[in-house]
């Protein structure tokens, strides 16, 4: 993995850039009270201990610090307050360490610093942990990633070089369900990854989980010190999904809508089993290719401040012979369209916003081609507030780009199927640009773009069936 880069891992979305609040903290310490095992006035920790033998621990100055009394040996601090990750933190957490400043050299064989997410208050390797090294030599550093479990060690970094900050860093790890990830500006590291085998959320953290930092000091002849300034353990944000503007979904036995008006529908429609209930399937005439259906809604108002999510099932059953239009909103000018590549063509979905004025516009493809005649979700997520456009498949990022201008809100239908100049229009030029497939459980949000995890979940989403139904021996 290369430590200049970052994995697109799905749900690991920083604290603060979220819709709404973020929880209080699980754990934190100042250490401005000079009593390490208590708290300061108002945290919700209780403290740091000594998570090993030997070496000094203490508390003052604003900071708390361990010393490696002895060569090639490890020394540490640990929270005495443990927090419950799949309660406390159910969906997971934010935890940072500040070191105000870096020990003296670590020696000529490696001297070792190590932020730790353990199952116990003891030696990090002997529980089920997380843990971040940091290994010091004259002339640089190394960092690298581990899970230990049950005794045993993992790497899911192995030792890239970091920078060596001066006077001190800040080190940041996200820990979701989906992944983790560990940020530091000073170290110039940016890592992020899934967990592997045996290593999932709930196996490392599936209980008591304690937060600490250690320091070998290797063959340096006299003692290091590892200083802490503040230690933060941070629950996820309660996040508020934003308004539904519109929800198409199909009942099993007919046509209707559930949780919208009544879209106009124009030539060869079907109704068919879907992801959910009835699926919109557009046909096709006996040329498979060519698709004849299409689909316009009511006016929809999207929110004046420009953040939105379109997010729906859909079930491409051939990609047509130019680019097609799969949805589109517009008013007498374009305000966002997506299009499936032609067979000839990349063959990719991919959403294009413009400004008010029609002038401006913003282009995401996705990365990977869509399936033919399987369901994929399918969403769009215009953050004008964050100044990004990305395009999700299957609940996964697949590409993004920066947004420099407001996008257009204005009030119009969405056209499912063609391109708006295409409606009311004939003839082989339009077939071959219009979309042969399925929709199911289309939503656009407005007010605020949805979050990634929240994308992810209806992406993930495995609901109950309206109704049970099977077939004949002979169906397919």
């Amino acid at each position: 993995m290369n430590g200049r880069i970052r994995s697109s891992i799905v749900a690991l979305c920083a604290i603060g850039a979220t819709v709404g609040s973020v929880r209080g903290n699980v754990i934190f310490d100042d250490f401005e009270n000079g009593d390490l095992s208590t708290g300061g006035a108002g945290t919700t920790n209780a403290g740091f201990i000594k998570a090993t033998s030997g070496g000094t621990a203490a508390e003052a100055n604003g900071y708390a610090s361990i010393t490696a009394t002895s060569k090639n040996t490890t020394y540490g601090l640990a929270s005495i307050r443990s927090f419950n990750a799949l309660a406390d933190a159910a969906t997971g957490f934010t935890a940072q360490w500040f070191v105000p400043s870096l020990p003296a050299e670590l020696g000529a064989n490696w001297g070792t610093l190590t932020f730790t997410l353990q199952s116990g208050s003891g030696l990090f390797e002997q529980t089920n942990a997380l843990s971040f090294a940091i290994k010091y030599q004259t002339g640089g550093s190394l960092f690298s990633v581990n899970a230990h479990k049950g005794g045993s060690t993992t790497s899911l970094v192995s030792e890239i070089e970091a920078a060596s900050a001066n006077p001190g860093f800040t080190l940041t790890a996200t820990v979701r369900e989906a992944g983790w990830a560990i940020d530091s500006a000073d170290l110039n590291v940016h890592l992020s990854g899934a967990w592997p085998a045996g290593h999932a959320y709930a196996d490392l953290f599936d209980g008591s989980t304690y937060i600490g930092g250690f320091i070998n000091r290797g063959g340096v002849a006299t003692a290091r010190e590892l200083r802490l300034s503040q230690v933060t353990v941070i629950g996820p944000p309660e996040t508020t999904t934003p308004p539904v503007v519109a929800h198409y979904r199909w009942a099993m036995e007919d046509s209707a809508v559930e949780g919208g008006a009544e879209m106009a529908l124009y030539n060869s429609i079907a109704f068919v089993p879907g992801k959910i209930g009835n699926s919109l399937q557009l046909k096709t005439t006996d040329d498979p290719i060519r698709a004849l259906g299409y689909a316009i809604t009511p006016d929809i108002a999207l929110d004046p401040s420009g953040n939105y999510t379109l997010a729906f099932w859909m079930h491409p059953g051939a990609y047509s012979e130019s680019n097609a239009c799969v949805v589109s909103k517009r008013d007498s000018l374009d305000q966002f369209q997506l299009v499936l590549g032609a067979d000839t063509g990349s063959r990719r979905l991919s959403a294009t916003v413009w400004d008010a004025t029609g002038t401006q516009s913003a282009t995401v493809t996705a990365s990977a081609t869509l399936p033919m005649n399987r369901w994929s979700h399918v969403a769009l997520r215009v953050d004008n507030a964050g100044g990004t456009l990305k395009i999700f498949i299957n609940g996964v990022e697949s590409d993004g780009t920066s947004l420099a201008f407001d996008p257009a809100t204005a009030t119009d239908a969405l056209v499912f199927g063609r391109f708006p100049s295409d409606v009311g229009q004939g003839g082989l030029p339009v077939y071959f640009r219009s979309y042969n497939g399925g929709y199911d459980d289309v939503r656009l949000y407005a007010g605020a773009a949805l979050e990634p995890s929240a994308i992810h979940a209806l992406a993930s989403e495995d609901p109950e069936p309206d109704h049970n139904w099977r077939f004949d021996d002979d169906a397919k």
